[in-house]
């Protein structure tokens, strides 16, 4: 006998089953994988190498680079211990926006990557423009860089707040509020600490936040384009017309 109309499907359970499968599609290691994704790898890659040789061609041209005055600093007091908090506190935002793009960013994984390659591939010649002395000392090892002698003699932009920053930015609060409100601490907490402990001039620190903000304002405008899913949906449905 018929069973029609004897089972009762509610259709937003539907739904939810069918995004679920949506996701269970394209699995990390597929994003991970991607053409676009690889790409983006190796762009992020080229722009820390080229931030490195343009802190070291800073040092080379300007050795005798001028300490200036800044109101903040006059201001505020100085708590040199602070250094070793700035460290720490990027690291927890690297931790979260990597958790976050291999999980509910997984299908614009290649679009995170690019667009801090992007703005650090934008900060190299930056650094160069205006080469100011560090706060603490033009030879000065600043933080947890101590323990391998690392001096980073750019100071603007500060990559550590335009980082923070763009981070805070990539993410969607109506969507994602409780990813957002943690990145937004801890930059904030990034910025209290490096000023504070005078790790960078207040000038860098705006710097950083408008530099994150211009570089997401327009990259979002192509984040489709590094939707893998959809790539993967195209590859599958090319495979089943072939094998038919």
């Amino acid at each position: 006998m018929p069973l029609e109309g004897s089972i009762k499907i509610d259709p937003k359970s539907n739904r939810s089953y069918n995004q679920g499968m949506r996701r269970k599609g394209l699995s990390l290691l597929q994003a991970l994988g991607a053409r676009t994704t690889l790409l983006s790898i190796g762009l992020l890659a080229i722009a820390v190498i080229a931030c490195f040789m343009a802190s070291e061609l800073i040092q080379t041209l300007y050795p005798d680079r001028p300490i200036v005055p800044d109101l903040l600093f006059d201001l505020l007091p100085n708590i040199p211990f602070l250094a070793y908090l700035t460290d720490p506190i990027m690291a927890a935002a690297i931790v979260l926006i990597i958790y976050y793009a291999c999980n509910q960013g997984r299908r614009h994984m290649g679009f995170y990557f690019f667009t801090v390659g992007i703005m650090y591939v934008l900060r190299a010649p930056l650094m160069i423009l205006t080469p100011l002395g560090r706060p603490t000392g033009n030879l000065d090892s600043y933080g947890i860089f101590e323990i391998f002698g690392l001096k980073q003699h750019g100071m603007f932009p500060s990559g550590h707040v335009a980082l923070a920053a763009i981070f805070y930015f990539m993410i969607d609060g109506k969507r994602q509020s409780g990813f957002k409100w943690a990145l937004g601490m801890l930059c904030i907490a990034e910025i209290i600490t490096l000023i504070l402990s005078r790790g960078h001039y207040s000038i860098d620190i705006v710097g950083g936040v408008m530099q994150a903000f211009v570089v997401i304002t327009v990259m979002s405008r192509y984040k489709e384009r590094f939707n893998t899913e959809q790539v993967h949906a195209g590859q599958r449905g090319a495979s089943q017309v072939n094998s038919n």
